[in-house]
Parts: structure tokens; sequence; C-alpha cells
């Protein structure tokens, strides 16, 4: 798959390494979703907005709320993602 590039300081952009992989799951498609990271140091930041933009997509497939990004995924989530990186960093 070839890399998405978003925006990083004013006048630069940054690669992005996505993987989007797909499988049928009986009558379902099981997406898995990768991102590789160059580094974790931002991990605790984008570990949840990548969370909240999937759970994005399911709500709009399902015609469901919205999550809100703030009160449900960032900071509540950070910790967690932060937590995902080893002592040895």
């Amino acid at each position: 798959m070839r890399a998405a590039s978003a925006p990083g300081r004013v006048g630069q952009r940054r690669p992005r390494r996505l993987e989007l992989l797909l499988a049928a799951q009986g009558d379902t498609t099981e997406l898995k979703f990768v991102h590789h990271l160059d580094t974790v140091d931002n991990i605790g930041e984008v570990g949840p907005g990548w969370e909240y933009y999937l759970d994005m997509l399911s709500s709009a497939r399902e015609g469901t709320p919205q999550p809100n990004f703030f009160d449900e995924y960032y900071p509540a989530m950070k910790a967690y993602y932060a937590g995902l990186v080893g002592p040895e960093r």
C-alpha cells in the first residue's frame, strides 16, 4: 500500500506508513489497521486518535451516535497507549 502523507510542521510533510488488511469472516469483513511508527514518542496521542477515527467509521456505517474524542478517548486512553512502550525505550 502506498504511504499517505499528512502535514507535519508548517511547510513540511511527513509520510505515514499505514496498512489496511481486509479478511472475510463469515458474512462480514474484518479490518486490521496498522500504523507503522518511526518513533513511539507520541504514541499516547496517536493511539487514541486512531481509536477515535475507526470508531467514527463504525458509527457512520452503523448509523449510531458519533463518539466525542476529547471526552471518550483523549486523554482517557493516553496512559494505556503510552504503557505499551517498554521501559527500554
